[in-house]
């Protein structure tokens, strides 16, 4: 697997990615990541690490109705890539038994600027005093493993579980 792949599927495991299986008798699972439109750019570059390893499918554009939000309605752009063992590997070592993604060393300490860089638009953003991930799906252990690898790996220092679970 190529570093802009690999960095693609580490910041995915992190982030708004989910490695999700199609049910029947795929033994295969598939990536599926979705965003809000106005982050359908984002979308597409994230497509094109795929097209190149031949993992990509089109992107579809869908509109909920919902009246938490502002304009009653909200719009994602997803992708669902193809069948892989690579997703299935994934799946199969970094979930839990009830579906959860799990944070394992292992997987992401091999992180590079561009890892980083997707997890952040994924799940980060700016206060005014700080740079924040909301990894609230991941346990105050788990957020410890990924505040040690940020530290080695960047230098960058963060605090644990300070805000509902966010680092």
């Amino acid at each position: 697997m190529d570093r802009e792949l690999q960095q693609l599927l580490i910041g995915s495991l992190l982030g708004d990615g989910s490695f999700v299986s199609s049910g029947g008798r795929s033994v295969n699972y598939y990536l599926s990541i979705a965003h809000k439109s106005g982050q359908r750019k984002y979308l597409e570059y994230k497509l094109s690490i795929l097209s190149k390893h031949g993992l990509a499918s089109k992107i579809i554009e869908r509109t909920y109705k919902d009246k938490r939000f502002k304009k009653g309605e909200y719009t994602e752009c997803r992708i669902k890539t193809r069948l892989h063992p690579i997703f299935t590997e994934i799946r199969n070592k970094y979930y839990d038994d009830t579906g959860h993604k799990r944070v394992r060393y292992e997987f992401i300490k091999d992180i590079d600027p561009l890892g980083l860089a997707i997890w952040y638009m994924d799940d980060g953003y700016v206060t005014k005093n700080s740079c924040i991930f909301s990894s609230c799906s991941f346990t105050i252990e788990e957020q410890e493993i990924l505040s040690k690898v940020l530290l080695e790996k960047f230098n960058l220092h963060f605090t644990v579980g300070k805000n509902d679970n966010s680092m």
